[in-house]
């Protein structure tokens, strides 16, 4: 067992570590979500900028092919009309460097520009021997059905990969008479796409329609065009036209937070990447501070812990001594004093507590004898409240044999005589007012016998099916004076050990309920059996009027009664469902009712399978 001294340490250092490691992990978390933050905006600010330029790069570009398809001349020149080459030499400068990009002047990027023939002929090319020979369409990548589309493949010479771009050339019938095909450099981009965040594997990279690498890889080398890359950014641009920014895998299955851009009018993606290794980096150290920092100051704790408990393990023994002796009883034993202040304050409050102790143990035993005494009175009392309702149910029920063998002796024809119609109603009230009081009577009896366990059970073999149809046909009469609906919905061929007598008076009880709260002609009630897990599920369904939710919780109990005005409509000792109650719970079971307003009752009973203690 640890000592005070030790448990105290134990407890400073979980306190100390628990709350060191609680601020680093929170400021872990945060600095997390801040560095995330930040990286966010910066990617999207990045690519957003990127594509811009980028996109006005291609626009400019394109509008200056597009003027010079525009050329008068060009119409004259392709015919053969006329030999004068259509383009000034400024042009033809003008198309090799970036157009109106500040800070990339005078690069050359146009590779091939070609004039061709509607036959596909090359009128003109920067490639002589070409000239007068019918091009190549693998060398132009042309699709001639839509001349909107850029692109982007390896240049057919170089084998560099290229942008390819051909507009068709119209007559002044607006006739195609001819097509203007310009190739020129994709290595453009990497001036274009610069990244100018400090981390060491940012990457930017286009990705075309196809999904392929189209621009270099910071990486690897070779990549363009022969890798697929698809990543959910690239797959949500494509498919949905929407960007994207977050975790994900790249083209090398390296996990990175990245951002993208939809260039759909170029069919192509921008993507700006960083690798989530480096960008973990930071935080991690930060963590790792954080746990040696919490080891340090629990340390430190652990030492301060231990020299001040110095102080208080001496006098905690003594208490300790002094305790064990008024475990035993010896009250009289008081703590010493001690010059520790918090410990003065409590040894005046536990010997304070020793002296109440002992008088409240002296005043604890005159109180027992006295509860027990009320108790032995009271289950005396209980004792002949119990016999007299035996012997009193049992002198009611002894005039009231001859009362019915008498009234049944009247009622029969020329037994006694002839009775009027007068005489006759008057003899039938009187002989079902005498069955009524021997219903009464028996059940009283019934419940005074389950009370004090006089009731024996019978476990035996039950045929589930078989039962309920005799439940049935035993019930059915009841439903002819109201003209009551009767089914039996029973589907199972299950079988169940109980005892069958006392499930048959438990539906006696709830069938009888039912009756008496249907309507006559509409009246509607349902009986079934079916299996579950630990036995049979039995209810009792009608169409009555239904049970208030704040009287349901009164239902089992003894002579209760949902109206007890003097003149509600139903009569009844409010002791059926209470037996119900009992007979169930001695099977084992339990019994539960759902019912709403104006929507009927069901009664609902689950009994055991297979009770032992119950057997005969």
């Amino acid at each position: 067992m640890m000592s005070l001294r030790q448990q105290a340490s134990i407890i400073l250092i979980i306190l100390v570590i628990g709350s060191m490691s609680t601020i680093g992990f929170i400021s872990y978390f945060i600095m997390k979500d801040i560095t995330l933050e930040i990286l966010e905006e910066q990617i999207s600010m990045y690519t957003q900028r990127n594509a811009k330029h980028f996109i006005l790069f291609l626009e400019l570009r394109l509008q200056q092919f597009n003027l010079l398809a525009s050329n008068p001349k060009l119409p004259d020149y392709i015919k053969g009309d006329s030999h004068v080459f259509p383009f000034s030499s400024q042009e033809i400068t003008t198309l090799k460097g970036l157009p109106n990009i500040d800070y990339a002047d005078n690069i050359d990027t146009l590779y091939e520009f070609r004039i061709i023939d509607k036959d596909l002929n090359v009128v003109y090319s920067i490639r002589n021997e070409e000239i007068g020979h019918p091009i190549d369409i693998n060398i132009i990548k042309t699709d001639f059905t839509n001349f909107s589309h850029l692109h982007y493949e390896l240049d057919y010479y170089s084998n560099v990969p290229a942008i390819y771009y051909t507009i068709p050339i119209h007559d002044s019938n607006l006739k195609i008479i001819g097509y203007l095909s310009m190739i020129f450099g994709i290595e453009t981009t990497e001036i274009i796409l610069t990244d100018p965040t400090e981390f060491n594997t940012a990457e930017f990279y286009l990705v075309d329609s196809n999904k392929r690498l189209v621009t270099p890889s910071r990486f690897e080398e070779n990549l363009q065009f022969t890798t697929i890359v698809d990543t959910i950014p690239v797959r949500k641009c494509l498919e949905e036209n929407l960007s994207y920014t977050g975790y994900y895998e790249d083209y090398r299955n390296v996990r990175v937070y990245g951002a993208s851009e939809c260039l759909s009018k170029f069919n192509l993606v921008l993507l700006h990447e960083i690798d989530k290794s480096e960008i973990d980096t930071p935080i991690n150290f930060l963590l790792m501070y954080s746990i040696i920092a919490s080891i340090v100051v629990a340390l430190i704790s652990f030492s301060l812990a231990y020299f001040f408990s110095q102080r208080i393990v001496k006098s905690i023994k003594q208490f300790v001594d002094i305790s064990n002796k008024l475990s035993t009883g010896e009250y009289q034993a008081q703590f010493p004093e001690t010059k520790i202040k918090e410990l003065s304050a409590l040894t005046y409050a536990i010997n304070q507590m020793m002296g109440a102790i002992k008088q409240r143990d002296i005043k604890s035993e005159e109180h027992k004898k006295i509860i027990q005494e009320q108790l032995s009175k009271i289950q005396e009392i209980d004792a002949q409240k119990s016999n007299f309702s035996a012997m009193m149910a049992h002198e009611l029920k002894t005039p009231l044999v001859p009362l019915a063998g008498y009234a049944e002796m009247l009622l029969e024809d020329n037994l006694l005589g002839t009775l009027n119609p007068a005489q006759r109603d008057a003899i039938e009230k009187l002989y079902g007012s005498i069955k009524n009081l021997e219903a009464l009577i028996h059940k009283m009896l019934y419940v005074q016998r389950l009370d004090l366990g006089n009731i024996k059970y019978n476990i035996e073999k039950i045929d589930i099916s078989k039962f309920m149809q005799e439940i049935y046909d035993e019930n059915s009469f009841l439903m002819k004076e109201k003209m009551i609906k009767f089914v039996n919905s029973t589907d199972t061929t299950t079988s169940l050990y109980s005892d069958p007598i006392m499930i048959k008076e438990v539906f006696s009880n709830l069938i009888q309920n039912s009756v008496d709260f249907v309507q006559e002609n509409t009246g509607h009630i349902e009986i079934n059996a079916h299996a579950i897990e630990t036995g049979i599920q039995f209810f009792v369904k009608d169409n009555g009027n239904g049970i208030a939710k704040e009287k349901q919780g009164q239902l089992f109990k003894k002579f209760y009664q949902i109206d007890t005005s003097i003149r509600r409509k139903h009569g009844g000792t409010g002791l059926g469902l209470s037996i119900c109650k009992k007979i169930v719970d001695d099977l084992d079971g339990k019994i539960w009712l759902e019912s709403d307003l104006d929507k009927g009752t069901t009664l609902f009973f689950e009994i055991s399978n297979n009770t032992p203690n119950m057997r005969s």
